[in-house]
């Protein structure tokens, strides 16, 4: 490799890994590990370098988990060393052991350090993924149906750097991601998966998964999409129901496909502006304003149609030989809704009142 270390004796390291003594192969990635984490490493020769890459992906097969681990960990700091063709390699490789069904690697930590590989590759090579972007899909659907929980949180978070990193090229593949971090995160039993779950969502439905928001067929009631972020934004974690308040606020007021959505949401806007949490409360209070601003821009010519005005109390009569029948509520809440701070504006009622 560099000159200084003596490219023969690495040489007889990387034949070492192809060794039927399981010692013998761990001592060589053991000490080529040592060298590939020196700052000279950069140094190295580019065909060195893509032979010992090459040499380590055959052993993620290896039947020693720690063989496998220590492969791993050279590829993970060899991969940024060497130029975009790497890929080429790399990433097959990666989704060969955590793409599959079942998944063939059997560690839930070595697991987690391949997703960490292709996330390494998704930062470095920002700029030359092109055709790559095809194995993130069925990898990252296959992570986060893992039940490992923090491989679901690192799908979550290499899902959305995929979004930030492909916008364009991303939007094929985000319903069949959102379809799993819908089926297998967003309800989790841990309250730091359902907040990184709802945070993904929300980005991938804003880079093309928005059908995900309707009504799918044959759903039952209580497996929709909006059912789950009913069940988030009465979630007992206050950062969940703050990364659900996000995620709606962008629902609403950024995304394109979004006529049928103040329908769908605002209960549960409104059931947030009255939330024990402070921060919650007053954001949920001013997304409720915004979107009031965008009924009086939308009505702005200020033309009522009597015909599709909503029915109140007080357009129904009462035909009955009997009383007007009482209104008063049977039953009540016994806690105490924190009070408004102000009075809604105008356009902010009449939004509530139409949707």
């Amino acid at each position: 490799m560099a000159s200084s270390s003596g490219p023969a004796q690495f040489d007889r390291e990387i034949n070492c890994l192809s060794d039927q003594d399981r010692m013998k192969r761990k001592g060589a990635l053991k000490r080529l590990l040592d060298a590939v984490r020196k700052p000279d490493a950069g140094t190295w020769d580019a065909a060195v370098l893509q032979r010992l890459t090459s040499e380590c992906l055959r052993r993620f097969e290896d039947t020693s988990e720690n063989c496998r681990e220590q492969a791993i960990a050279i590829v993970r700091h060899a991969t940024p060393l060497q130029d975009a063709a790497v890929l080429d390699y790399v990433l097959p490789s990666v989704a060969a052991r955590i793409g599959t069904d079942p998944i063939r690697e059997e560690s839930e930590e070595l697991r987690l350090q391949l997703l960490d590989l292709a996330h390494i590759c998704l930062d470095h090579f920002a700029n030359d993924l092109g055709a790559y972007i095809d194995y993130y899909p069925v990898v990252l659907t296959n992570c986060l149906a893992d039940p490992f929980p923090e491989l679901k949180r690192k799908a979550c978070a290499v899902a959305i750097r995929l979004c930030e990193i492909e916008p364009k090229r991303v939007k094929s593949c985000t319903v069949s991601i959102a379809k799993a971090v819908k089926q297998h995160a967003l309800t989790h039993k841990h309250a730091v998966v359902r907040c990184d779950a709802v945070k993904c969502f929300g980005v991938l439905v804003a880079h093309g998964a928005a059908e995900m928001l309707g009504d799918m067929k044959d759903e039952q009631d209580n497996r929709t999409t909006v059912f789950a972020i009913y069940q988030l934004a009465n979630d007992r974690s206050d950062p969940v129901r703050k990364a659900t308040l996000e995620v709606m606020n962008s629902m609403l007021l950024d995304i394109s496909e979004k006529a049928e959505q103040p329908r769908r949401l605002l209960p549960h806007v409104l059931s947030l502006v009255t939330d024990p949490c402070d921060d919650i409360r007053a954001d949920a209070q001013r997304l409720l304003e915004q979107l009031g601003k965008l009924y009086r821009i939308d009505n702005a010519n200020h033309d009522i149609d009597l015909s599709k005005r909503p029915v109140t109390i007080k357009d129904i009569e009462w035909y009955a030989d009997d009383e007007y029948p009482d209104m008063t509520l049977t039953t009540s809440s016994s806690g105490h809704l924190p009070d408004l701070d102000r009075r809604p504006t105008l356009g902010a009622r009449h939004a509530v009142a139409e949707h």
